[in-house]
């Protein structure tokens, strides 16, 4: 439940901020989410599960940035969570 809120906080922040942004930042932040989503892919894919404070460490993000990146690879269908311990 915790996971759910700390991701819907980080969504509606980075709404927010993105329309301050001109097109030419929020396209260049769209290329460096893209970027990020497929190191996500390609290290999950190679490791298996884990928990989002090593993906973190590995990308070199917060764990607030883990989870929006994993809730929107969730809610495009190109990221399945099993396992949840609740």
């Amino acid at each position: 439940m915790q996971m759910c809120e700390q991701m819907t906080g980080t969504v509606v922040e980075v709404g927010r901020l993105a329309g301050f942004a001109s097109p030419e930042l929020r396209g260049l932040f769209e290329e460096w989410v893209k970027a990020l989503e497929g190191e996500v892919i390609e290290f999950l894919k190679e490791r298996g599960s884990c928990p989002p404070a090593d993906l973190a460490a590995q990308l070199k993000l917060s764990e607030e940035s883990v989870h929006f990146l994993i809730g929107k690879l969730v809610r495009e269908g190109k990221l399945k969570i099993t396992g949840v311990k609740l």
